[in-house]
C-alpha cells in the first residue's frame, strides 16, 4: 500500500475511544501526522489528551481501512477544531469489510413470529406493544447491519414477513424481516436467513452496527 494512499482529504472516519464511536473526516494530511476533525457523537466530543492511542477506520473508495493512531496534538484552524494524530506505516494498516456488512455469529436467544402478509405492519404495531405471549422461541446465529440468522422449529415461505424481537447488549429490539432464505436441517428445525426490512429505523440499523461492529473489533484484536 503506498503512502497513505488509503485516505485522502474529506474522507469519513471514524474514531473509536473507549469503545465509543465518534464521527470524524479527515481535514489534512501533512508529513508528521494526519488532522481530523473533533470526533463527535451524538453532540458530545470525544476527550482525546496528547499521547492517548485510538482505533481509527477510514472510509475510501467505497473500501474501508483501520489502524491504531497516537493523539498528538490538538488545534484550531479556520473555526475548526482538529485533533492531529501520527500517520500508521504501511504495515499496520488493515482493510476490512463495510460496517454495514459486518456478519458476526452471535449465539442468543430471541422470539419471533411469522406474520400476516396482508396485516404484517398492523400485527407487528401490536407485537411491539407487549403482546410478546404470541411470540415463539427461537435462536439467533448471526447479525449484520443487514440481517440476521435464526434457526426455528416452523418452517417460513420465501418472502414471509418475519417480528423479530432479539437482543442487541443489554437492549430488546423489535425488528420486521424478511425471509430470504430456509434451510430443513436433520432435527426438524430450519435455518432461516432474513434480511431486515428498507423502512427499518436508521437508528436501530446503526445500532446494530455498532454492536456488531464492536464484537468484530474484540474477534480481531484476540485474532
Amino acid at each position: 500500500m503506498s503512502d497513505l494512499g488509503f485516505i485522502a482529504i474529506n474522507d469519513k472516519c471514524e474514531i473509536v475511544v473507549d469503545d465509543e464511536i465518534y464521527k470524524s473526516n479527515i481535514q489534512g494530511i501533512e508529513d508528521k501526522y494526519i488532522a481530523i476533525s473533533m470526533p463527535i457523537n451524538n453532540g458530545t466530543y470525544a476527550i482525546m489528551h496528547k499521547g492517548d492511542m485510538a482505533e481509527v477506520w477510514c472510509y475510501h473508495n467505497k473500501q474501508v481501512y483501520s489502524f491504531t493512531a497516537t493523539v498528538i496534538d490538538r488545534k484550531k484552524e479556520d473555526k475548526i477544531k482538529l485533533v492531529l494524530i501520527s500517520k500508521p506505516n504501511s504495515k499496520d494498516v488493515k482493510r476490512v469489510q463495510r460496517r454495514r456488512n459486518f456478519r458476526v455469529e452471535l449465539i442468543e436467544n430471541i422470539r419471533y413470529k411469522i406474520l400476516n402478509k396482508s396485516v404484517a405492519e398492523e400485527e407487528a404495531k401490536e407485537l411491539k406493544n407487549g403482546s410478546v405471549q404470541e411470540l415463539s422461541n427461537g435462536y439467533m446465529v448471526d447479525l449484520s447491519g443487514g440481517g440476521l440468522k435464526i434457526r426455528i422449529k416452523e418452517k417460513p415461505n420465501i418472502g414471509d414477513s418475519i417480528f423479530v424481537n432479539l437482543p442487541i447488549g443489554d437492549e430488546k429490539v423489535f425488528l420486521i424481516s424478511t425471509c430470504v432464505r430456509a434451510i430443513g436441517e436433520l432435527n426438524g428445525e430450519y435455518l432461516c436467513g432474513l434480511e431486515f426490512d428498507d423502512d427499518v429505523d436508521e437508528k436501530v440499523r446503526e445500532h446494530i452496527i455498532n454492536y456488531t461492529f464492536n464484537i468484530m473489533r474484540k474477534h480481531m484484536k484476540k485474532g
